[in-house]
């Protein structure tokens, strides 16, 4: 979901960005509509065929008697086609809610929108009432009438097959509607390492340059603003993966996902540490420290980290020691399908001026504090579009 700009977003967008798309569960039912025999409006007894039958020999012209079970088709798929449109209107708001998203239905966004929807009305009617009307325009009136209705009944085995695939498709759909619940429900109460509600990106922090912590302190003292962090990646945006060594293991190297960030970073994401502290303004050494994820503690074998030093190769040629002083609780940095890799917290420093800027929300009037950093933000960058 974007909010005001292509720069603003919530994170949840990122970490559940692999929901599954459900569009073959809408096929599914149209399927079964247009193979039911039900609809198909095909006499299902000799009583109901005579009945047919006397209507047809009113009607000697197939070609008319075919035209009106088409017509009815039409009239009926555009009825559901605009009631369709009504429950999605009702319902768009119930379902924002769930996904913690925000769902619009814009009908008028792409021209071809509205003539694709009359297009695919036109073809589910035809489909679903061709049959019929091929088969009700081609028996004998005649024959019918009479009794002699076996060579009229041909449509027996195809309505069984008909039958059959309408209940196949009914118990896909029904296991589909199931996974999709139970997806939904996996998605919004996986704990993904951080506390991802209320978040909002600024994903061209580059544009502040220098003045990006001279934002930051401006905009702690915007109502509704809790916290304000800022770093080189985020959820779901890696930008960097380097290859470390470690001391002692001077033959090995260990790749890792990089970040840099400033102090404010784990207490805006709500990330828990596992051992150790995070970066402090008070701490001049910082600058030369690290934190990595559990992941790596384990994948790398590392029983003591707060007695290691990770090797960085730095400019020219040189080479960075970081000593370890915490342990970050494994946290979904990418998408749910993909196990969590090793990661790895750098400190900040004022020649980063790239990246993210990640704000902490109140839980009220959204609408009003975005609008407030946005104001802001103009303020800081001569009217760049935010």
């Amino acid at each position: 979901m974007k909010i005001g700009s292509d720069t603003v977003r919530y994170i949840v967008t990122g970490v559940i960005s692999d929901v599954p798309e459900n569009s073959h569960f809408d096929a599914n039912i149209i399927t079964s509509f247009m193979t039911n025999p039900r609809s198909s409006l095909l006499p299902r007894h000799r009583g109901e065929l005579r009945r047919w039958g006397s209507k047809k020999s009113e009607d000697r012209q197939g070609v008319c008697w075919s035209l009106n079970i088409l017509t009815e088709s039409f009239i009926l798929s555009f009825i559901s086609l605009l009631f369709a449109l009504i429950i999605i209107k009702v319902s768009l708001p119930y379902f924002s809610n769930l996904l913690g998203t925000r769902l619009e239905l814009s009908l008028l966004s792409y021209w071809y929108i509205i003539r694709v929807m009359l297009l695919f009305t036109v073809v589910v009617a035809l489909i679903a009432k061709s049959y019929p009307a091929m088969f009700l325009s081609s028996f004998n009136p005649y024959e019918v009438l009479k009794g002699s209705i076996s060579g009229s009944m041909k449509n027996g085995r195809m309505r069984r097959v008909l039958v059959v695939f309408q209940f196949a498709v009914s118990i896909l759909l029904i296991v589909g509607t199931v996974v999709m619940y139970r997806q939904i429900s996996f998605m919004l109460n996986k704990d993904v390492g951080f506390n991802k509600d209320q978040l909002i990106v600024i994903e061209r922090a580059h544009v502040l340059g220098p003045r990006w912590k001279a934002f930051k302190d401006a905009a702690r003292e915007i109502p509704g603003v809790v916290k304000i962090a800022s770093s080189t990646a985020v959820p779901d945006r890696n930008n960097n993966n380097n290859g470390y060594l470690i001391e002692g293991r001077n033959d090995e190297s260990f790749l890792m996902a990089t970040n840099w960030v400033d102090p404010d970073y784990l207490d805006t994401y709500g990330m828990k540490l596992a051992s150790g502290r995070f970066f402090s303004d008070s701490h001049s050494t910082d600058r030369e420290a690290c934190l990595v994820n559990e992941s790596a503690v384990r994948e790398f074998g590392l029983d003591q980290p707060d007695q290691t030093r990770i090797i960085r190769p730095g400019d020219e040629g040189r080479l960075l020691n970081m000593s370890i002083i915490g342990v970050v609780n494994n946290f979904n940095h990418e998408s749910l399908r993909n196990p969590i890799q090793h990661y790895v917290f750098c400190f900040k420093g004022d020649d980063k001026m790239w990246g993210y800027l990640t704000v902490k929300l109140a839980a009220q009037n959204y609408s009003e504090t975005i609008g407030n950093i946005e104001k802001l933000w103009k303020e800081f960058t001569a009217n760049n579009p935010l």
